[in-house]
């Protein structure tokens, strides 16, 4: 059995970007964390990649902190696009929260070339790697990726639909890494942009006439929230912010069963403090934080014996 590599990727961004206030005044208190985090990476050998939205790039003290992590060649920075937050700023984006596929194409362009020339002025580097807020990735970005110089794109999340919250349906995305379509980002193509998805699956209990069910309906529906509940059509991400330790190890090994050659992990930076994310509001929440993410670097190295790096290397290797 082949193996797999480990990515481990952290959308880098303000505080509690679930929330109104938080969205119009970004504070990046959370990035004050990351050199606690970058400690945790260094004994299980991990390389992350930081995926930087605008207000990071933009803040000194924040760009500081990854610039000591870059000049020790211990991560890859990338780019992750929030329209609230990168100019030019409308408020409706900022109320809205208003992922980039509800924005026309022009403005997609401009603000993602804001963006990329922001994150090669301040790091001193070319990105190539990168995310959409609220994985709002439609077939119109391929081509700006690509004119802008990006190589790896991790915005496609196999199995879910964003539908319910006016986001997109990437149920049928392939689970491996495959060279994006211009017309369907959920299909291979052949543009020069490799898509690397999140590490996403079925629990092992999910039964085939439930999954029929679920690819037949509009996804995350009322019965689905049910079957969920009951275990019996869960879907599990390799996310230490939403699943329990054994979920995803649940998860790895049955992704290392099916050959995937590559885990992808993420979680927000902001999920590392206090009130950062909507579902952490008490000390235990963060401490748990750490300790699934500890437990799941400790599975990956020692029990699966996977390695790290970053996604410029495994585009290299592609």
């Amino acid at each position: 059995m082949t193996i797999p590599k480990l990515i481990v990727t952290i959308d880098t961004e303000g505080d509690n970007q679930w929330d109104y206030q938080s969205r119009k005044q970004v504070n990046l208190d959370n990035i004050k964390k990351i050199p606690y985090l970058q400690k945790l990476f260094d004994k299980y050998n991990v390389r992350p990649v930081y995926l930087v939205s605008y207000p990071v790039a933009r803040d000194a003290e924040s760009t500081g902190i990854i610039k000591q992590i870059l000049k020790d060649k211990k991560c890859e920075v990338g780019g992750h696009f929030h329209p609230w937050s990168t100019p030019p700023i409308k408020e409706e984006h900022v109320r809205d929260t208003t992922p980039p596929h509800h924005l026309g194409t022009e403005e997609v362009k401009e603000k993602l070339k804001l963006l990329t020339k922001t994150i090669e002025d301040t790091f001193q580097l070319k990105p190539i790697s990168y995310r959409a807020g609220r994985w709002g990735f439609d077939n119109r970005s391929v081509g700006i990726l690509e004119e802008l110089g990006y190589l790896v794109d991790s915005s496609i999340t196999p199995l879910v639909s964003w539908e319910h919250v006016g986001g997109l349906d990437f149920r049928r995305a392939p689970r491996l890494p495959y060279y994006l379509d211009y017309d369907d980002v959920c299909s291979e193509g052949k543009s020069k942009v490799l898509e690397v998805p999140v590490s996403i699956n079925f629990s092992k209990k999910a039964r085939e006439f439930f999954k029929e069910y679920y690819f037949a309906s509009r996804g995350h529906t009322l019965p689905y929230q049910i079957l969920s509940k009951l275990n019996l059509l869960k879907i599990l991400w390799l996310r230490p912010s939403v699943s329990s330790l054994p979920e995803m190890m649940q998860l790895v090994d049955s992704l290392v069963a099916e050959g995937v050659p590559v885990l992808t992990m993420m979680f927000h930076s902001s999920d590392m403090i206090l009130d950062g994310n909507p579902n952490y509001q008490k000390e235990k929440h963060i401490q748990d934080f750490f300790k699934r993410l500890e437990g799941i670097l400790d599975y990956l190295r020692n029990s699966k014996k996977l390695k790290s790096l970053t996604f410029a290397e495994y585009r290299m290797q592609s």
